[in-house]
């Protein structure tokens, strides 16, 4: 049940994403599309996969672009995460003096911490343990004063190993765009 209530959530994500989409092939703003970021990014799924930490995103001239993420923290346990990700930028579209904004698909893969609960008989509990991702999905992108770009993602996350799992995910960030 709750799975086919994630399913109509994602769908209705693509669907809205794709009627944006339609409204932005008609104004081109990739001549001021700066094609370098570094920032924040976040991504989490409903699955329980989650990937944090500093970003650097990079576009080529034929639309395709790739992004890094990393971040450590070290609390109550130590947790980790490395994502990758390969982009293609689908629509930029030049807002009447407010910005840019733009329309991407992406595909990454990821290595993470996941707690796993653990139960010996004796004691139970959670161990932090690794977890490899892999999604995809749909992002839309906020660019404000040429530098401030906030990007959304939607898309579907697999973790493995770990707590195997497959759910409807959700990223934002914040990065400086040059």
């Amino acid at each position: 049940r709750v799975f086919m209530n994630m399913k109509k959530i994602f769908l209705c994500v693509l669907i809205f994403c794709v009627v944006l989409s339609f409204g932005f092939a008609e104004d081109n703003g990739k001549d001021e599309y700066f094609p370098t970021a570094i920032g924040f990014n976040s991504h989490a799924s409903m699955g329980g996969a989650q990937s944090m930490g500093l970003t650097y995103q990079h576009w080529f001239k034929n639309d395709l672009g790739y992004q890094f993420s990393f971040g450590a923290i070290m609390d109550y346990d130590f947790v980790y995460a490395l994502d990758v990700q390969l982009q293609k930028l689908l629509f930029v579209h030049k807002q009447q003096g407010k910005g840019l904004t733009s329309l991407f698909a992406w595909g990454g893969v990821g290595v993470s911490s996941t707690d796993v609960y653990v139960d010996t008989g004796d004691s139970y509990g959670y161990e932090v343990k690794p977890a490899i991702l892999a999604s995809a999905g749909l992002g839309i992108e906020f660019i404000y004063f040429n530098h401030l770009s906030i990007p959304l993602k939607f898309g579907v996350t697999g973790q493995f190993l770990n707590n195997p799992s497959v759910a409807v995910s959700f990223g934002c960030g914040i990065l400086y765009r040059f």
